[in-house]
Order: C-alpha cells, then sequence, then structure tokens
C-alpha cells in the first residue's frame, strides 16, 4: 500500500514539475519572441530624431487627399492607426461625411499622421506613407482596412510581420517589394514625424482631432463638424 501512494506521489510530482518546466519554457519563448518583435521597431528615440525641419503650416500638397480638388472646404483628420476612437469615428462619422460633402464635391478630406501611442504605431505610419507614394488610391485602401483590423491598443501588433503580410493580403495596385523595403528601411520616417509636429502646432493633443478649414472643432460628431463645414460654405459665397 506503502509502494503504491509513494508511486502516486512520485507520479504527481514529475507532473508538477513538467508542468512548471513547460511555463518557465513558454515564458522564455514568449520574452524572446517580443524582443525579436521590438528589435524590428522604431525607438521613440530615433522617432523624435527622425525630422529637425521647420514646419510654418499645413502641408496639403504632401497629404493624401480624398475628394475634388476644387472644393471649397478643406477637412483635416489627424489619426493614429492604433487608435480606437478613429476606428470608431471611421465607422460611425466618415460614410455620412463621404456621402454628403465629399462625394459631393464640396469638401477635400485629408489624412495626416498623428502616430503617438506607441512605437508599433509609428511603423503602421511609415506603412502609410510607404504605400501613399507609390499610389493614392492604395493608400486609401490601407486606410480603410486598417482600421478594421485593428488590433487591442495595449498589444504590439503592428509590426513588420504583420504590415507585410496584410499589405499582401489586402492592398492592390503597389510593387510589394518595394514596400517592404520601404518599411524595413524606415525610410518614411521623418514625414510620420513631421505630421506629428505639424498636428502640434494646431493644437492637436489627441486622436482623433478634425480641422474644418484650419479650424479645430471641438466635437468629432458628424453634427459638430458638418456645423462647422456649412459656416465655411456660407463664406465662400
Amino acid at each position: 500500500m506503502k509502494s503504491k501512494k509513494r508511486s502516486g506521489l512520485t507520479f504527481i510530482i514529475s507532473v508538477v514539475v513538467i508542468i512548471v518546466a513547460l511555463l518557465v519554457a513558454l515564458a522564455f519563448l514568449t520574452k524572446h519572441q517580443e524582443k525579436e518583435v521590438v528589435s524590428k521597431l522604431p525607438t521613440m528615440e530615433e522617432y523624435e530624431n527622425a525630422f529637425k525641419g521647420k514646419v510654418t503650416n499645413m502641408d496639403y500638397t504632401n497629404q493624401p487627399m480624398l475628394g475634388e480638388n476644387d472644393a471649397p472646404v478643406k477637412v483635416v483628420k489627424f489619426g493614429d492607426f492604433k487608435c480606437p476612437a478613429c476606428a470608431m469615428w471611421e465607422e460611425q462619422v466618415f460614410p455620412q461625411l463621404y456621402s454628403e460633402y465629399i462625394h459631393t464635391g464640396k469638401v477635400q478630406f485629408y489624412f495626416v499622421n498623428w502616430q503617438f501611442l506607441d512605437v508599433d504605431s509609428i511603423l503602421a505610419g511609415v506603412a502609410g506613407e510607404a504605400i501613399y507614394h507609390q499610389n493614392t488610391d492604395a493608400f486609401w485602401q490601407f486606410y480603410k482596412l486598417i482600421y478594421q483590423k485593428q488590433g487591442i491598443e495595449s498589444k504590439k501588433w503592428a509590426t513588420e510581420d504583420f504590415l507585410i503580410k496584410f499589405v499582401k493580403e489586402n492592398i492592390t495596385g503597389i510593387d510589394y517589394d518595394q514596400f517592404e523595403k520601404d518599411l524595413k528601411d524606415r525610410k518614411y520616417m521623418d514625414l510620420v514625424r513631421k505630421d506629428l509636429i505639424i498636428g502640434q502646432k494646431y493644437g492637436v493633443s489627441g486622436t482623433p482631432t478634425i480641422l474644418v478649414n484650419e479650424k479645430k472643432v471641438e466635437n468629432n460628431s458628424y453634427e459638430s463638424i458638418e456645423a462647422e463645414i456649412e459656416n465655411a460654405l456660407k463664406g465662400e459665397k
């Protein structure tokens, strides 16, 4: 009887030891994977030093734009691709803004990077710029779908591997090899940083922030934006 009890106890101890060893190995592997992911992301120091020029005003000519070139009102959205509030704004506000004002030729809509939530936000901004510099239509594909596929804000999900795979599977009209090279080289990080500084000049402190003819809208609701657009349109008459 004692021998059986000892055997059972030995078996239980062995199982516990194996489980602990597996948990330790899993924790080590997870930590190693996290380090590998972080090593492929920009650092905040790199980001802060990416652009050293001066910003005096909004740089409309180098921003992605939707709408007619002669539309009388300019609406700017400052956004972070990891921002849940930005994703909600895209779902709840943008469709009506598009149908009522952008599609009808009354508004030029611009997206300006304000990537501040984390270092993978920055990389997502670099990805957007790399696509935009190949094909504006492809950028707007990316813009729409990255919000729809948005990961958890607290996780570093916008990694090199994710972005390369995401773009190849979802975005058309670009050279994928060129995109991958530009992303890994962080070719357009200076422009992402420049956009952040532009936003600071206009009092941006979070995302999404909306400007109508360079006037900040205090409430991001459709009704508030609509009121500012209508005031701007009246001023054009």
